[in-house]
């Protein structure tokens, strides 16, 4: 199987007015997720197709910020330039080797030109010389848009949301009230949510993404689009549309005027036919029912405001997602995942795969509760408050209760929900038989998970107390003590249990451990 073409390669094919596959498309925007100068490099790209239409004079300054982002000079030839030959190579950070000084201008019958990549000095080409592509009539196609993240009170299609149900189509509806959600849109686009907010997907025709913001907040992040690709917000008759950006619409109750906020790249907002408003980074716009404002700036708290509400994005970068799914808890119970929030309960989002830190915090509980829990690739992996040590979700619970809950993990081949489930019942139920019973159990299975200085207590306090489990227990100890590398601790341990149990099951493979220990 060949390599994948590199981001170069992708760029100077485009540059030679190729056209890519629809797959090389998706890869060369994929580069601009992860590589800030490829997504700077898009960001020009695209600027600069979208001026070869205009007036003389506009295409160079682009070309010129295009140079410097590659940190190479520029050569610019007018109408009546000859194009000069033997051009100077050069190649930048990424080793791309660009004509007359990586980037050349050529300019004919008043046009100008951006010509990468080639091997000599490109001849000067009039406009009127270059024959269009043929039209092909193609059926638009559809980006796909699903929910990735639930906070709180959020509805979708009449009830609860949820995620990794089904994607979202044309005409859905996303509302929260105490609560908070995001939504993605292929290509790149994530659409986030704040409380008491409703939007429309209004189309998803990947040409023209339009979210519709009914109420509230919604704020959107998005890579470069592909040329003639644009995303837009909005509200009533107003209009803001991108193609690489994080901004923002707020549409507050009926007559206060609805408001564009752009933190980062430019926005052009318009208001029914009127004409567009461009909005650079760090600036608002209010437009209302009398005109268009003037573009202001905007503060540093709102700014956070905004990026609080994208904050969630980190959790389910990548390819290999599960779902983590939280329940509902008391009023003022909320989680953080991985120090990301805190969320409001319930909680239901797609996360990367691997083991995540849940914590849970509450306005009349002092200190933190939480867990390290394993979310596994296209799997759900759902909790309970009680999982999490909540004192007063648990408070409900018997001893017994919690024990079933534990044993239930345990067969359904989750040792870390039954080890936090029967820490939770010591917790919250200290003097019953319960809790003392699970010492050993809970002992080893914080064995296997690889914590012995938390396995030896447990041990040690089942033997101080007594009970059938002892030769478990004391089995347990000397293996803790060896993970720990206490040499003469395990020796004495042995010698205690083979003394109380010369016959006992672990007797036989102690009696070896206790020569080899003897013999060094």
């Amino acid at each position: 199987m060949s390599d994948p073409p590199t981001f170069d390669s992708l760029q100077n094919r485009i540059a030679r007015g190729e056209e890519l596959s629809a797959e090389e498309e998706r890869l060369r925007l994929a580069a601009g997720e992860t590589d800030p100068l490829a997504r700077r490099e898009l960001e020009l790209f695209a600027e600069l197709r979208g001026r070869l239409d205009e007036p003389d004079g506009a295409l160079p300054n682009v070309a010129l910020a295009l140079a410097g982002a590659r940190g190479v000079k520029l050569r610019v030839l007018g109408p009546d330039s000859t194009p000069v030959t033997g051009a100077t190579r050069l190649r930048g950070r990424r080793g791309l080797a660009l004509a007359a000084g990586s980037v050349t201008l050529l300019a004919a019958a008043g046009a100008w030109f951006l010509v990468r990549g080639t091997d000599s000095a490109p001849p000067t080409v009039a406009r009127s010389a270059i024959s269009p592509p043929p039209e092909r009539a193609a059926a638009p196609t559809i980006s796909r848009s699903e929910l990735v993240f639930v906070s709180g009170d959020v509805r979708s299609g009449g009830g609860q949301a949820a995620i990794g149900q089904h994607p979202l189509a044309t005409g859905a509806r996303v509302t929260t009230a105490e609560g908070r959600a995001c939504l993605t849109v292929d290509p790149g686009i994530d659409v986030c949510l704040g409380p008491e907010s409703e939007v429309l997907l209004e189309s998803l025709d990947e040409a023209a993404v339009r979210v519709r913001v009914q109420r509230g907040t919604a704020v959107a992040a998005l890579s470069p689009r592909v040329h003639g690709h644009r995303f837009s917000l909005l509200a009533g008759d107003v209009v803001a549309t991108a193609r690489g950006t994080v901004f923002a619409v707020d549409l507050e109750p009926a007559g206060a005027p609805a408001r564009v906020t752009v933190v980062e790249g430019k926005v052009a907002v318009r208001r029914g036919a009127g004409s567009e408003t461009e909005v650079g980074a760090h600036s608002s716009l209010s437009v209302g029912d009398g005109a268009v404002g003037a573009p202001a700036a905007v503060g540093r708290t709102e700014e956070a405001r905004l990026h609080s509400l994208l904050s969630p994005r980190e959790l389910w970068q990548g390819n290999n997602l599960g779902v983590l799914e939280i329940g509902q808890a008391t009023e003022g119970d909320r989680v953080l995942i991985d120090e990301h929030g805190p969320f409001e309960l319930p909680l239901s989002l797609f996360v990367s795969t691997g083991r995540h830190r849940v914590a849970l915090r509450g306005a009349e509980r002092d200190g933190e509760l939480g867990a390290n829990v394993d979310v596994e690739a296209g799997a759900a992996r759902r909790l309970s408050v009680a999982e999490l040590g909540g004192p007063r979700a648990s408070a409900a619970l018997t001893a017994k209760d919690l024990l079933v809950q534990a044993r239930k993990k345990l067969s359904a081949g989750d040792p870390r929900g039954a080890l936090t489930l029967y820490r939770e019942l010591r917790r919250a139920h200290p003097r019953s038989s319960e809790a003392t019973t699970v010492l050993v159990t809970l002992g080893k299975l914080e064995l296997d998970l690889g914590a012995p200085e938390r396995a030896l207590p447990a041990f040690d306090t089942y033997l101080e107390r007594g009970g059938p489990l002892v030769p478990e227990a004391l089995s347990g100890r000397v293996r803790a003590l060896r993970a720990l590398g206490r040499a003469d601790e395990e020796r004495r341990a042995i010698e205690q249990y083979l003394a109380r149990f010369p016959t006992g099951f672990e007797a036989p493979s102690l009696k070896k451990r206790l020569a080899t220990l003897s013999s060094g």
